[in-house]
């Protein structure tokens, strides 16, 4: 039996990855022929992260195209959320979608086998086994509407749910 967990920052803002992680393995003899084996993995992750790809709001993205001189921060210290005092075409404040939006993932996972050994002889052995792997992934994306792509739509959310099931017996 082994049991695991990590957790990191990411590099970027607003983003983390967490994960438990359980595997046991268990083999037992009936008798001299039979022996019965059973493996089970378990995990649970979670990530929060940021838009991804061509989105405005991507810190990798915006880096390259804010105005360095663009100040995050109003001079009392709260976040500037008007795009109208940003110079340039490119006005978002990444800092400020990273407080107020949330992009977030959670992941059940369990993949297990059982299986049965006949020694037929010391020579020969039969084995059949049944393997299935399940993943449940829940997703929601938050855009809230003092962030520029939430703001046009008074916020949003999508949400997605997914599950994913294997088996594979022999």
């Amino acid at each position: 039996m082994s049991a695991g967990y990590n957790d990191v920052q990411g590099h970027v803002i607003a983003s983390e990855f967490k994960r438990g992680s359980l595997r046991i393995n268990i083999e037992h003899k009936l008798n001299d022929r039979f022996t019965v084996t059973n493996n089970l993995a378990l995990s649970s992750f979670t990530q929060l992260g940021n838009p991804d790809a061509g989105a405005f709001a991507n810190p990798f993205r915006s880096g390259h195209l804010i105005w360095p001189a663009n100040k995050p921060y109003d001079s009392a210290g709260n976040l500037v959320l008007d795009r109208t005092k940003f110079f340039g075409s490119y006005n978002h404040n990444v800092l400020a979608v990273a407080e107020f939006s949330k992009w977030f993932a959670n992941t059940k996972k369990v993949i297990g086998s059982i299986g049965l050994n006949y020694k037929i002889s010391d020579a020969l052995s039969f084995r059949t086994t049944f393997n299935a792997d399940y993943a449940y992934v829940d997703e929601t994306r938050y855009y809230d509407p003092r962030t520029p792509d939430g703001a046009s739509v008074d916020g949003r959310v999508n949400k997605n749910s997914n599950q994913f099931l294997t088996w594979l017996t022999n």
